[in-house]
């Protein structure tokens, strides 16, 4: 904004106006979602995994809608994304380190497994609606040195990799609320 204008009362006033109503509406919409996962207990006590599962993948895609959503609204860049996860079928070469990590770690191997490919398959929803979205389960897959420290978490390289991969989807992707 024009120095002027960034100086007035009342557009602090609107921005704190029109932020409010956003932050509220984040956090009516996400208890909404919370409370579908908790309205009706019975559903996953009495439904498959993979309905589940389905079901949690619709949610996350919702979610992730909204918040780009709201960040378009306000001109900023959202960009989401699919951890990598060490259970991703073939998405690492793990070595023995590794390979011990997940034979002693929590038992959510087939959640990720089969929960994994929906949230895949959500990324073209949400791409086919503007969403900048990208699935970083591959990015370790030419690695053979250790990048899990535990089964849920990398060494620092791990994080290098991937924040020279979100940088690059920033430096990308940075005209894509302008160009608007």
């Amino acid at each position: 904004m024009l120095p002027i204008i960034r100086q007035s009362v009342f557009v602090h006033y609107a921005w704190r106006a029109l932020n409010s109503l956003l932050s509220r509406r984040v956090s009516a919409i996400s208890r909404d979602i919370e409370k579908s996962y908790k309205s009706d207990k019975r559903f996953f006590d009495t439904e498959e995994d993979d309905t589940i599962l389905n079901y949690a993948a619709h949610q996350w895609r919702l979610y992730h809608n909204l918040i780009h959503y709201l960040s378009s609204l306000e001109e900023v860049l959202s960009i989401h994304l699919i951890q990598p996860n060490l259970f991703v079928p073939d998405s690492k070469i793990l070595t023995p380190e590794e390979k011990n990590l997940v034979e002693n770690s929590y038992a959510i191997k087939d959640y990720v497994v089969n929960g994994y490919p929906k949230l895949q398959t959500q990324i073209s929803n949400l791409r086919t609606q503007g969403v900048i979205v990208e699935d970083l389960t591959d990015i370790f897959k030419i690695i053979d040195t250790s990048i899990w420290t535990d089964a849920a978490h990398v060494n620092e390289k791990g994080l290098r990799l991937i924040m020279d991969k979100i940088v690059d989807l920033i430096r990308v992707n940075k005209n894509a609320i302008s160009d608007r």
